[in-house]
C-alpha cells in the first residue's frame, strides 16, 4: 500500500474518483459548486492520462522531459512570481485609481498580463505620469520578459538536451514503473499465488536501434556520436602516418648504412692508390740517387 501512495500518478487518480463521486449528486441536485468541482475534475483527468501516455516510448519521453523542465525551473519560477508579485503590490499603490489596479485581484491579473504577454505597454495615460511609474514600468518590462524569459529558455534547452541524452534509458525506466503501479493493484493474494507470480528473474535491455541519428536523439548525443567518429578517424590516419614514418625512418637508416659502407670502400681505394704512389715515388727517388743526382733536392710531395 505504501508503495501504491508513492506515486504521483495513483494519488491522481485517486483524486479523480473522488472527484467523480463528489461530482455526481451535485450534478443532480443541480448544485451551484457543480462547475467548480467539474472544472478540477477536468484537470485531473488530464493529468491522470499522463499515466496511460507513460506507456508509449516516445510519449514516456516527452512526459519525462517536462517533469526534468518544471523541476529545473522551480527557483526561476519562484523569483518569476515574485517580481510579479512586486509589480503588481506597486502599482496598486501607484495607480490605484485605474480600474486595471483597483484591487489586489485585477492588480494581479493586469501585472501578469503585462509581464508575461506585453498586454498593455501602450497604455500611456495609465503608466506615463510623474517619474516612479514610467521608472517601474521600464524596469519589470526588461526583467521579466527580456531577462528571466530568456533565462528560462536557456534553461529548457539545457534540460532538453541532458534528458533527450538519455531518452531510451528514460523511456524504458518510466514504462517499468507504470507496470510496477499496475501490478501493485492486484490485491496481495493474488501476488501470492505462484501461478500468476512464478519465481523469475527480470532483466531489461537496451536494443540498440540501426540509425545513428534520430529526431529525439538531442544535440549532445549526436555531438559525441560526431566527435567520437572523429577521434577514430583521426587515431587511424595517425596510426598510418606513423607507419608511413617508421617506413621512411627505415629506408633512411638502410640508405645511411649503404653510404657508410660505400664511403669505408672508396676511402680503403684512396688509401691504397696512396700507397701504391707513396711506392713509386720511393723508386724513382731511388733511381736518382743512383744516376747521381741524390744530391739534388728532390721535392716529395
Amino acid at each position: 500500500m505504501a508503495a501504491y501512495f508513492s506515486s504521483l500518478t495513483n494519488i491522481v487518480d485517486l483524486s479523480v474518483a473522488a472527484l467523480v463521486l463528489a461530482l455526481s449528486p451535485l450534478l443532480v441536485i443541480d448544485g451551484g459548486d457543480a462547475a467548480p468541482v467539474a472544472a478540477i475534475a477536468a484537470v485531473m483527468i488530464f493529468l491522470k492520462g499522463q499515466k496511460v501516455m507513460r506507456g508509449d516510448e516516445k510519449m514516456s519521453f516527452l512526459i519525462d522531459m517536462l517533469y526534468e523542465i518544471v523541476t529545473d525551473m522551480r527557483a526561476l519560477l519562484i523569483i518569476q512570481v515574485g517580481a510579479i508579485l512586486v509589480s503588481a503590490f506597486c502599482f496598486r499603490l501607484l495607480l490605484g485609481s485605474a480600474d486595471e489596479y483597483s484591487n489586489m485581484g485585477t492588480s494581479l491579473f493586469t501585472s501578469y498580463a503585462l509581464l508575461m504577454h506585453a498586454d498593455g505597454v501602450g497604455e500611456r495615460d495609465i503608466y506615463f505620469n510623474g517619474v516612479l511609474t514610467p521608472a517601474l514600468l521600464y524596469f519589470m518590462t526588461l526583467l521579466v520578459p527580456v531577462v528571466m524569459l530568456n533565462a528560462l529558455i536557456a534553461i529548457m534547452g539545457d534540460t532538453f538536451d541532458r534528458v533527450s541524452e538519455t531518452r531510451k534509458q528514460r523511456g524504458l525506466q518510466l514504462r517499468a514503473q507504470l507496470l510496477l503501479e499496475l501490478d501493485d493493484t492486484r490485491d496481495d493474494q493474488k501476488q501470492k499465488d505462484p501461478k500468476l507470480y512464478p519465481r523469475c528473474l527480470h532483466v531489461i535491455r537496451l536494443k540498440e536501434d540501426a540509425e545513428t541519428e534520430e529526431s529525439w536523439a538531442g544535440r549532445l548525443a549526436v555531438m559525441k556520436d560526431k566527435i567520437a567518429d572523429v577521434k577514430k578517424t583521426v587515431e587511424s590516419k595517425i596510426s598510418t602516418v606513423e607507419s608511413k614514418i617508421s617506413t621512411v625512418e627505415s629506408k633512411i637508416s638502410t640508405v645511411e648504412s649503404k653510404m657508410e659502407s660505400k664511403m669505408d670502400e672508396v676511402q680503403s681505394k684512396m688509401d691504397e692508390v696512396q700507397s701504391k704512389l707513396l711506392a713509386e715515388m720511393g723508386k724513382i727517388t731511388s733511381a736518382l740517387e743512383a744516376a747521381g743526382m741524390g744530391d739534388r733536392n728532390v721535392l716529395m710531395p
